[in-house]
């Protein structure tokens, strides 16, 4: 059995908008949960490395896919995982679809199940607001 959360929500903005918000460094640090080291605020591409710090532990991410105003896909790997897990078992996946004047935005993540401590980070993954943050930059 597989575990993933998602969420969606509609914003008020046209996709190209939205899209800025979610590649551009000096964007995402405004709304993601824990903000990240992109490395310079050049937009995101395939290959990109991020790194998230929590004193001694870290948390990284390759962006394993990009679709120009539609997907970006990241894959993880934290340094308190006791195994290795392959990228493509557990992803963040934000897509967005287009619908005139309006985007829908969703945010995918999982397999929980592959991951160590899978229930404990699930339960966290419900309480994001990164949605909800996106939708209030992009209406600005």
């Amino acid at each position: 059995m597989q575990l993933y959360t998602k969420e969606s929500i509609d914003i008020d903005a046209p996709v190209s908008k939205v899209w800025e918000i979610v590649t551009k460094p000096s964007h995402i640090k405004q709304w993601e949960d824990f903000v990240g080291d992109y490395g310079d605020d050049s937009p995101l591409e395939v290959g990109r490395e991020i790194i998230w710090k929590d004193g001694e532990d870290h948390l990284k991410g390759m962006v394993t896919g990009l679709e120009p105003l539609t997907l970006i896909r990241v894959s993880f790997r934290d340094s308190t995982w006791e195994r290795a897990i392959p990228p493509e078992d557990f992803t963040y996946v934000l897509e967005l679809f287009s619908t005139g004047e309006h985007t829908l935005a969703t945010i995918t993540k999982g397999d929980y199940k592959k991951i160590p401590h899978s229930e404990k980070i699930y339960t966290k993954a419900h309480e994001s607001n990164e949605l909800a943050k996106i939708k209030k930059l992009a209406e600005k």
